[in-house]
């Protein structure tokens, strides 16, 4: 699935810009070019980059998938 840079933002708790400025930087994964205007980011690719930041929060489980 890929993502645009609003998707992006909200997942990783930023503005649109300071997603670019992550991006520029190094900071956080590259997105892919999709078209002459338009890139994307992998899903797979952000969340890697989300869990192997310290201090991550990984998901809560669904009710279905909690074993009593």
């Amino acid at each position: 699935m890929l993502l645009r840079i609003e998707d992006v933002s909200e997942r990783l708790h930023l503005t649109p810009r300071a997603v670019r400025t992550a991006w520029y930087e190094g900071r956080i994964p590259a997105p892919i070019r999709v078209g002459r205007r338009s890139i994307r980011w992998r899903l797979d690719e952000l969340e890697k980059f989300i869990a192997s930041q310290p201090g991550a929060v990984r998901p809560i489980k669904e009710k279905s998938d909690v074993k009593v």
